[in-house]
């Protein structure tokens, strides 16, 4: 069994399917639109990992975080994802402010243009690598769509020349290639 997280780029991803089918292994997609680094490691301590053979896990983008609050509507478990694009336009204005009160949207936007900094985001960005690569007693497959990581990934997804369909995701042929670049690992 082959275990997969990550955010959008691995949701449901053909890639997972492809390679999966490729090696004839079943496997579980933990990922999710928005996903955080956060939200990944916590998948992995809520996860047994021992009935895994190889885990492959995308990291994201490094703004993006969670917080808890078990009265949220459209959370997983109680777990709100949380990233700067909540923030570049008025309150009310983006599909997750409907939930967010204008204090929640303030306290947000204040964060990610006054708190938030690249520093920041190799620094949360290093300790949940760190915690992957430790705790996966797996073997495991790395990937990044952090196009500005100093850290050394197994892959780095944002420099793969990969066919979009909407100018970020990969298309069909783009999760093939993915497919095959993971291939390469085994």
């Amino acid at each position: 069994m082959i275990y997969y997280d990550g955010c959008s780029w691995t949701e449901g991803a053909k890639a997972t399917r492809r390679f999966c089918d490729v090696i004839g292994k079943p496997y579980t997609n933990k990922a999710t639109g928005g996903s955080s680094n956060q939200r990944i490691v916590r998948h992995l301590q809520e996860e047994d990992m021992s009935q895994y053979e190889l885990a492959i896990i995308q990291m994201t983008l490094p703004s993006r975080t969670e917080y808890y609050d078990s009265n949220f509507p459209k959370s997983e478990r109680g777990w709100v994802k949380v990233n700067f694009q909540q923030t570049d336009k008025p309150y009310g204005q983006h599909r997750r402010h409907e939930y967010w009160t204008e204090d929640d949207y303030n306290y947000w936007k204040h964060y990610y243009e006054h708190v938030y900094t690249d520093e920041l985001g190799h620094l949360t960005e290093r300790i949940h690598y760190d915690f992957i690569r430790s705790y996966v007693k797996i073997p495991l497959i790395l990937m990044t769509i952090n196009p500005k990581t100093k850290l050394s990934f197994d892959i780095h997804l944002d420099r793969i020349e990969l066919p979009k369909y909407d100018g970020w995701h990969p298309d069909a042929e783009g999760h093939d290639i993915i497919a095959r670049k993971i291939c390469t690992f085994m």
